[in-house]
């Protein structure tokens, strides 16, 4: 049962199931797409005290020119009262929510779809909602936010004294070691991940091992941010790995694999090919992907779409 729930939450943190959003309406009168300052008209008059923070340059996976986020204390409303809400703007657009102390409570409440269990997370699928009910933090996200899963990303900027700079390369990441096997790679991904899931599934790699494995590796810094790294082994070797991204970054990803590698060997319309075949920019979904020696010889000249 675990596995079937974790697959559903993959197909929905992908974006294939996304029905109206919990937040439309409800926290705020809030829904995303909102403006800057219009969220800001909004969210004033329920705050003890509100601020914005600009970020610059942008680094949030879905910004392209601009990321600014309201981080709101003492949030309240209707009989109810959360310590933090933060809220986040790509390009001027609301497509984020983070909320802490008494989050859980509040927001698990005004669920609409019904809750699951997805690792050590509580979520409502299809409303974008995902609650980690331990650390009492809740993230309400927009469509374009689950694909890059960013309710691994609590919300640093809800520090008054925050200062954030992420790793900026996008050389290999060291614990994708293809054609090393499982046992001697697990390690490694429990201590750089901020956490990280094993689980078994369907055989779909294109060298059609026995058994594929994923780690699912949360909060891995790659090319200015903590990202999801999904690593697949096939028989028990490291093959191939997505790494998550969002489209507003694609520039800026570019550019950190342009300097890691080169530039491209190969463009079209979804794919931008680095490092004789092992190194992939997809753009039609944003994601990076890595292979091994022995996986590369077997996509050139493919549309490649193996999930």
């Amino acid at each position: 049962m675990r596995r079937i729930i974790a697959l559903i939450m993959a197909l929905v943190l992908q974006g294939t199931a996304v029905a109206e959003s919990l937040l439309d309406g409800q926290v705020a009168g809030l829904s995303f797409g909102d403006s800057f300052d219009d969220s800001l008209a909004a969210l004033e008059p329920r705050c003890k005290s509100i601020r914005s923070v600009p970020v610059i340059p942008p680094s949030f996976p879905l910004a392209e020119n601009t990321e600014g986020h309201l981080v709101c204390s003492r949030y309240k409303e209707g009989g109810v009262s959360i310590e933090t809400v933060a809220l986040t703007f790509a390009d001027d657009i609301l497509v984020m929510l983070y909320a802490s102390g008494n989050a859980a409570p509040v927001l698990l409440d005004m669920a609409n779809e019904p809750l699951q269990e997805y690792l050590h997370f509580t979520v409502s699928f299809r409303e974008g909602l995902v609650a980690d009910k331990a650390a009492d933090r809740v993230w309400i996200m927009s469509p374009e936010a689950t694909h890059p899963n960013l309710f691994q990303w609590p919300n640093p900027y809800v520090s008054d004294d925050a200062r954030v700079d992420y790793a900026s390369s996008a050389t290999t990441p060291e614990v994708l070691q293809f054609g090393r096997r499982l046992e001697e790679l697990q390690a490694g991904f429990e201590e750089q991940c901020t956490f990280m899931h094993l689980d078994t599934y369907r055989v779909w790699l294109l060298n059609q091992p026995e058994v594929q494995q994923q780690i699912d590796c949360f909060g891995y810094e790659f090319a200015g941010f903590p990202r999801k790294i999904e690593a697949v082994f096939g028989d028990g070797i490291l093959e191939q790995a997505w790494i998550l991204t969002g489209k507003g970054e694609e520039n800026r990803v570019r550019e950190a694999l342009i300097a890691a590698f080169g530039p491209p060997i190969f463009v079209n319309e979804h794919w931008e090919v680095f490092d004789d075949n092992q190194v992939m920019l997809r753009k039609d979904k944003p994601e990076v992907l890595m292979l091994s020696k022995k996986l590369a010889p077997l996509f050139r000249g493919k549309e490649i779409d193996t999930r």
